[in-house]
Formats: structure tokens, sequence, C-alpha cells
């Protein structure tokens, strides 16, 4: 089953699988930047915190993934 789904270390270590890695991650910088924007223009208080740890993870997770692209 799990060939079937494409998890096999074959496919997660081969780069041309997973071309669209680097848009997925910038659609969720942008989507999560829009949405904790919103979350602080509210009167309720949402915290500051953990978006930014979140954002903070995603950016060096893509940092990552451009470095690896660049160097292999």
């Amino acid at each position: 089953m799990s060939a079937e789904w494409g998890f096999t270390k074959e496919i997660l270590s081969d780069p041309e699988q997973w071309m669209l890695y680097d848009t997925y991650l910038l659609l969720y910088i942008v989507q999560k930047f829009v949405f904790t924007a919103c979350t602080l223009s509210c009167p309720i208080p949402g915290g500051i915190f953990t978006p930014t740890f979140t954002l903070g993870a995603v950016v060096g997770q893509l940092y990552v993934s451009v470095l690896i692209k660049v160097l292999a």
C-alpha cells in the first residue's frame, strides 16, 4: 500500500517528485501571514508567539529546500 501512495524512500529522495514543494511553502507563508494579520486585528486576543514560531519554521524549511536544490 505504501507504493500505491508514493511514500517510498526512492520517491521521497527524488527532488523531481517534489517540484511544487517550494510553491506550497510560499503559499503557506502568505496564507499564514494574512490570517495572522486578521486575527491580530480582532478585539479578541489570539496570540502572536505561535504564529511567529510557525512562520519561522516554514521559512527555515524553505531555506533548506532551496539550498538543497542549489547545491545538488
